[in-house]
């Protein structure tokens, strides 16, 4: 367990990485906002794992020069993503570059895409709570803990202008209503055509929850997308009509710390348990729909209460679209309640909420997201 090196400990950085990061040594990981950053940050925290662990072997072996072979789960999409340096780099992945540092790799998962793995680890015989665990494969969850970006916050510039362009955009005659929508000062990983961009979030609010609202809902995520370039995310807030919220461009102060870690893992455990419920109503949900599915905790929070507590954001995320589940995690679509062919489970997302609620949330937002524009995680 070298939970605490990540979380308290400052690791000496190679000179080449801490002139690119800016860095002299690995910081904690509650200081880091920026996306690339952390994930290059987990690549060394885990490289210095890996030569603590090695220097063990050979030590406990007597044999200084043994050769420690470095195992790790790099998938099909990392490689796609991570590219080559250059506008084609979606993401810095934590498992990029690694063969530089270590004596020997092997990497023996990275043909497949990350529903082939859940399968190819089934038939091998492995338990449920290997291939059943959340993230994966990953890093952890503490790419799932989006902390506030001081540089995107209500005070910037970008802020500023991406609230007056969804303003407007919200003010056409043919936008709906019975939606509201709000920009929230998080930030999100986006892929316009081969480039990656950092934008905002959008949360949509209905009247209710019915047909006619995730219809909409669907169409104004793929044109909010469309129109503003600064927009990475759009989510609709699952809460009562009745329910008074705090303004949403309120942070709340979220840190990387083992109280937040210790939250978002709960999150996921009862996300696991409502999924559970869902699949035995709906057979064929998992098998058929979803290619990928996780909770984040997002610096932001609503409620009855004002809540100061972080949101939980649901993602529900099929590959290549209707039919096409696993077919490559580079395209497709967040899942829409009873919508082409996906079941409604409105109600059940009121559920889910109020789960939420009792473990310590703020509440719920469910991820209407397609990819592209936005990408599978959130950073």
């Amino acid at each position: 367990d070298f939970s605490g090196l990540f979380l308290d400990s400052e690791i000496k950085l190679p000179d080449n990485v801490a002139q690119e990061l800016g860095y002299s040594e690995l910081p904690k990981m509650s200081e880091i906002s920026n996306g690339d950053q952390l994930r290059k940050l987990y690549k060394y925290g885990f490289l210095h794992v890996q030569d603590l662990v090695a220097k063990e072997i050979r030590e406990s072996r007597n044999e200084p020069y043994l050769i420690v072979t470095f195992v790790q789960g790099t998938n099909a999409a990392d490689r796609a993503e991570s590219g080559t340096k250059g506008t084609d780099q979606i993401k810095e992945h934590h498992n990029s570059g690694v063969e530089e540092h270590v004596d020997a790799l092997i990497e023996p998962l990275e043909r497949l895409f990350k529903g082939q793995i859940r399968k190819t680890g089934t038939k091998l015989g492995l338990p449920v709570q290997v291939t059943g665990r959340q993230p994966f494969p990953g890093p952890g969850l503490g790419l799932r803990v989006i902390t506030q970006n001081t540089n995107f916050g209500p005070d910037s510039e970008l802020y500023k202008q991406t609230s007056g362009q969804l303003a407007e955009f919200a003010s056409d005659s043919s936008f709906p209503d019975n939606i509201t929508a709000s920009l929230a000062p998080v930030t999100a990983r986006g892929v316009r055509g081969d480039q990656k961009f950092d934008g905002y979030a959008v949360l949509l609010r209905g009247d209710t929850l019915s047909s006619e609202y995730w219809s909409l809902a669907n169409d104004l995520s793929t044109e909010i997308g469309n129109h503003i370039p600064t927009i990475a995310r759009v989510g609709a807030l699952i809460v009562p009509t009745s329910a008074v919220l705090s303004p949403v461009d309120i942070t709340v102060g979220l840190k990387r710390t083992r109280e937040s870690y210790r939250l978002l893992d709960g999150a996921e455990k009862t996300k696991d348990e409502w999924l559970a419920d869902l699949e035995r109503r709906y057979p064929n949900l998992e098998s058929h729909f979803i290619s990928q599915h996780f909770m984040s905790l997002v610096d932001h929070g609503m409620g009855l209460l004002q809540s100061d507590k972080p949101m939980a954001w649901l993602r529900l995320f099929q590959s290549g679209g209707i039919g096409r589940k696993n077919e490559d995690m580079m395209t497709g679509n967040a899942l829409i309640p009873n919508f082409e062919e996906f079941p409604d489970i409105s109600k059940d997302l009121f559920v889910l909420r109020d789960l939420l609620l009792y473990k310590g949330l703020a509440g719920l937002v469910y991820d209407i997201t397609h990819k592209p524009y936005g990408a599978t995680e959130w950073i």
